[in-house]
């Protein structure tokens, strides 16, 4: 009884570390690219390669922000795995 309510204990400080790390994250409100409407019309009439460089840029920046959200969150992962002698 004794090892299970360690073990509990441990749990339950193992969920209040995950949950405090993941809501030190960044928000990533929804993951969407948000071009604008001026990038959408300029890229249907004109489909030149400085609009296409314009959306690529947006694409980019949301690609690195979730990049960074998964390696924060691997962390926080590797540090549970750590605290917990590996498992």
């Amino acid at each position: 009884m004794e090892e299970a309510e360690e073990v509990l204990r441990i749990a339950r400080n193992d969920l209040q570390f995950f949950s405090e790390s993941v809501r030190a994250l960044p928000q990533m409100g929804e993951l969407r690219i948000d071009i604008g409407s001026f990038l959408v019309t300029a890229d249907y009439l004109l489909d030149g390669l400085l609009v296409d460089y314009l959306v690529y840029s947006r694409i980019a920046e949301v690609l690195e922000r979730v990049d960074d959200a998964i390696s924060q969150i691997r962390w926080i992962l590797e540090e549970l795995r750590y605290r917990n002698g590996g498992y």
